[in-house]
């Protein structure tokens, strides 16, 4: 096609408007993603009636996949729809998929009119069920249609199941991306898809997670955790000993959180000691929630405070070290079953920051 301009923008008499190139300004706005306008656009609930699924009003572009010309379509409804889904199984669960559509005649034959439509693709019913992958959809694949389309969200459907269950709806789509800044849904296990894209990502790119605030950042070659808020770690917290023996916890009383910021950990503790604790013998050191980077030894320290009841405060410094955490304190020495009587109700707290691997 060679060098054009978009002719939206031009109003010399007899220019030709090709719809490739209105596509292809659509596919450029949105830096080649498609995805759905913004948050709560054409998001999906049950109803209550048997096989059916209510989609909200809402915005989205749609990049197509036919060719390197294609371009993106933009697709809108203003008002909600319902939309019917297969009946489920009598054996077995199945997960379902809605997409929107666009039927495009200039890349093959279509049923009805060009148009945009909502499909559910059944999936297949099994014991342990998985979703439809997305070549499924594309050229080539069992549920292809000509046009494009966007994987808006999986439906899980149990055996015996009527209505449309609302915690088994799970999107899968994504929103558009604005400069270097996409925001969608974490991860799901569930379905397989959600998360940032990987493919096309560039340093520096932004991924917020709409369903926790989680915000991550690409580092050129994979998505890292950059902001959190704070992740309750303190059922997995634990003291163990470096070369002697593990202290027993007992009726001891155990706190701890982490959470990102700005790409770096933050890892805060409490312990104080109950009176069925056994301190075990040798240096102590704490599991971090995180692996540390390789870096983390040389740099990392925080703070750190013990309050050896009735006898003295002690003042000192946690520090990591190959992904744990250890201490030295004034007076005493390294943080250990030696460095002074351990008692009820005595109790240490520290917190620092490092760098995940």
């Amino acid at each position: 096609m060679g060098l054009q301009t978009v002719p939206g923008f031009i109003s010399q008499a007899g220019y030709l408007h090709p719809a490739e190139l209105m596509r292809n300004f659509q596919h450029a706005i949105a830096a080649g993603r498609s995805g759905i306008i913004r948050y709560p656009m054409f998001e999906v609930a049950g109803t209550g009636v048997a096989n059916q699924i209510q989609v909200a009003s809402g915005q989205a572009i749609i990049c197509g996949d036919e060719s390197d010309t294609q371009g993106a379509y933009f697709v809108w409804s203003d008002a909600s729809e319902l939309v019917t889904v297969p009946a489920a199984d009598g054996t077995y669960d199945r997960i379902d998929t809605l997409l929107l559509r666009v039927a495009d005649p200039q890349y093959g034959t279509i049923t009805g009119l060009p148009r945009a439509y909502w499909d559910v693709v059944s999936g297949v019913a099994a014991s342990s069920p998985s979703v439809r992958n997305n070549a499924s959809f594309n050229v080539g694949g069992s549920f292809y249609q000509p046009g494009a389309w966007l994987r808006v969200a999986d439906i899980r459907r149990n055996t015996g199941d009527t209505t449309v269950i609302g915690s088994r709806i799970y999107p899968s789509h994504y929103y558009i991306r604005r400069g270097h800044v996409t925001h969608g849904n974490s991860t799901s296990s569930t379905t397989g898809y959600g998360g940032p894209y990987s493919a096309g990502s560039q340093l520096g790119d932004r991924f917020i997670c709409i369903d926790n605030g989680n915000e991550l950042r690409y580092n050129g070659s994979s998505w890292k955790k950059w902001s959190t808020g704070w992740i309750d770690w303190s059922s997995r917290m634990s003291i163990l000993s470096v070369s002697g023996t593990n202290p027993t916890k007992g009726n001891s009383v155990y706190k701890a959180r982490y959470r990102y910021v700005d790409g770096m950990v933050r890892f805060e503790f409490f312990g104080q000691i109950g009176s069925t604790w056994s301190s075990g013998s040798g240096v102590y050191k704490i599991p971090l929630p995180v692996a540390a980077d390789s870096d983390a030894d040389d740099a990392s320290v925080g703070t750190g405070w013990i309050n050896d009841s009735g006898v003295a405060l002690r003042i000192g410094a946690f520090y990591v070290y190959d992904d744990h955490v250890l201490g030295d304190f004034y007076p005493g020495g390294a943080f250990s079953a030696s460095m002074m009587t351990w008692n009820s109700p005595d109790s240490f707290r520290g917190a620092l920051e490092y760098s995940p691997a």
